[in-house]
């Protein structure tokens, strides 16, 4: 295998940072049904493999994304069930299994392999530029304070009320606080972990502060027993199969394997691929957290896309991170919101990253 590259086309994610659960709750997919869902680090469309979609149209406009997409599309399809996690998470036997998923990936994610091999080495969920910024964030933060023993702790509580209580009394210090918010702060966070694109129309003035009040919620009012996003920031790996994301367990490996063709993944804006849709032909959309990025005009447009290439009831979900999108009132006449059950799926998020969770649906739907 060759010696890895220089950082051009390097992964922005290596694994996916929305609760797959809430998106699958949200969408409702059906046997058969057409989805086009961002790509993003592939893991979210793998798992609604379990809901039998008929098509599944995976979009991202990074070629580094879709050479990771089709990679674990590869390793589903060719490795045994049981291989599949250790050659993902911890690149086992590297070499051997990536020649025999090499032929399945296509010349141009073959390329960026070849490229990358160091990552495939290393195992390739560990690779994505968010990744590595919290392996930083392990190593020089989380070690010293609040210290290796308290987040063993934090890990091993048999409750919420154990989380709390470790929290309260060994975690949420003055220097915890001061040393988080220098971390998650905007201008260290652009610089180390997100692309600053992703920061340009930031509604939120404190970004350190607002991740530090998701990161109290997830660690003193969610169960980190069944929590595989948590897990894996305090550890940097996966322990347990309660807290393992669906797509790497052997069962649904063996599950989702007959479908794994009903994947097209396509590099390109979803802008662009959906204007290339005809009208009425796709059930669900998964937008994953696009809309960041784009100024309201360009998403009051790209949502009225949307709205055409639905078919009448299609459901529509995307998170809110730092940016307020939600359907504008005029569109309200093509696109029904349903704020109730993205509230309530919200508030069972085990990524807690986002700060809002949006259901819609193309109008036809009985709400």
């Amino acid at each position: 295998m060759s010696v890895e590259s220089g950082r051009e086309g390097r992964l922005r994610y290596s694994q996916c940072w929305e609760d797959v659960d809430c998106a699958r709750a949200a969408l409702e997919i059906r046997p058969g049904n057409t989805v086009l869902a961002i790509g993003a680090a592939g893991d979210n469309v793998l798992a609604m493999l379990q809901d039998e979609p008929g098509r599944i149209i995976a979009v991202d406009s990074e070629p580094a994304q879709c050479a990771l997409i089709k990679l674990k599309l590869a390793a589903a399809r060719v490795l045994d069930p049981d291989e599949v996690a250790p050659f993902l998470c911890e690149g086992d036997a590297a070499a051997a299994r990536y020649a025999r998923i090499r032929p399945q990936i296509g010349a141009s994610a073959q390329r960026y392999w070849e490229q990358h091999s160091t990552g495939l080495e290393r195992g390739v969920i560990h690779t994505g530029r968010f990744e590595r910024y919290l392996a930083l964030f392990r190593r020089w933060l989380l070690r010293w304070v609040p210290g290796g023993n308290v987040v063993r702790a934090m890990l091993a509580a048999s409750s919420v009320e154990e989380q709390q209580r470790i929290y309260r009394m060994q975690w949420d210090s003055a220097l915890w606080r001061g040393l988080f918010c220098a971390f998650f702060s905007r201008r260290f966070m652009a610089l180390r972990g997100r692309d600053p694109a992703y920061f340009t129309h930031s509604e939120v003035h404190d970004v350190a502060e607002h991740y530090r009040k998701r990161a109290r919620l997830a660690l003193t009012a969610l169960p980190l027993s069944t929590n595989s996003y948590v897990t894996y920031i305090l550890s940097g790996r996966y322990d347990t199969a309660a807290r393992t994301p669906a797509y790497l367990l052997p069962e649904v490996v063996e599950q989702i394997r007959p479908r794994l063709d009903r994947v097209e993944v396509r590099n390109a804006s979803v802008t662009a691929v959906l204007r290339d849709c005809p009208d009425a032909t796709v059930d669900a959309f998964y937008l994953s957290d696009v809309f960041e990025l784009f100024d309201e005009e360009a998403y009051a447009e790209t949502l009225a896309e949307v709205a055409r290439v639905g078919r009448p009831g299609a459901r529509i979900c995307y998170w809110n991170n730092l940016v307020s999108r939600q359907r504008p009132e005029r569109l309200s006449a093509a696109i029904c919101s349903h704020a109730d059950l993205g509230e309530r799926l919200y508030q069972g998020d085990r990524s807690f990253l986002y700060s809002r969770f949006v259901v819609e649906s193309v109008k036809g739907r009985a709400s």
